[in-house]
């Protein structure tokens, strides 16, 4: 039985057709890449069978964690900073008119409190990566005068906010289809601080799979 042909309109296809070429995945994934497709986007990368930081390109995925942790953030805490910022991102890829009134602007406090992607190490390079070059007292700022960065990298930079906020929280919940590549970006002095600290997921090791139907029902409650 020939295989299933690759569409760029059907990331789950794409899925049962690219036995874990990740470069592949993500290219298709990138073509047709819409608001609405990045969770579905999500959902092929996170089943991945690879090396976890092939899966970013705009990120430096291993860097933000593991600075991040050793500051004392738990793995939680950097999927829902990850998340804020692909939310961010995500309102990007929409048309200008269609945006939230103040698009342009991201304060550093919200309701009186300092937002939470404040906190995590990174931010600010994430966020000029996304064209909020312009820094003040009170937070980013894009110009309205700037076209901003090309539509590939937003495009990019959505996926990939999304899918390591999805990837750290399935982690942390004992969720992850393939949980050693992300032990393995620790070093392992790390490993062994988190394992027995409170902020990291009990009975990884020896823990049977799930499915792929579990994983995506978990990635993209915790995503959404």
């Amino acid at each position: 039985m020939s295989e299933p042909k690759i569409s760029p309109s059907d990331p789950l296809k794409l899925w049962y057709s690219i036995k874990g070429d990740v470069r592949t995945a993500k290219s298709v994934a990138l073509e047709s890449l819409t608001l609405q497709s990045v969770d579905h986007s999500v959902y092929v990368m996170l089943q991945m069978n690879c090396d976890f930081i092939k899966k970013f390109e705009f990120l430096n995925i291993s860097e933000i964690i593991v600075t991040n942790l050793r500051n004392g953030m738990s793995l939680m805490e950097i999927s829902d900073c990850l998340r804020i910022l692909a939310k961010y991102a995500k309102e990007m890829l929409k048309p200008t008119k269609e945006r939230y009134k103040h698009w342009n602007k991201i304060p550093f406090m919200k309701a009186g409190a300092p937002q939470k992607w404040t906190r995590m190490d990174g931010t600010k390079t994430i966020l000029k990566q996304l064209g909020y070059t312009q820094e003040t007292s009170k937070g980013y700022i894009f110009p309205l005068h700037s076209f901003g960065p090309p539509l590939n990298v937003i495009k990019s930079l959505s996926l990939e906010l999304a899918l390591a906020a999805a990837e750290l929280s399935v982690f942390y919940n004992n969720h992850h289809p393939h949980p050693e590549y992300i032990r393995n970006i620790m070093c392992p002095a790390l490993v062994e601080e988190l394992e027995a600290s409170a902020f990291y997921p009990q009975g990884l090791r020896g823990r049977p799979k799930i499915s792929a139907e579990k994983t995506l029902l978990v990635a993209l409650a915790e995503s959404g």
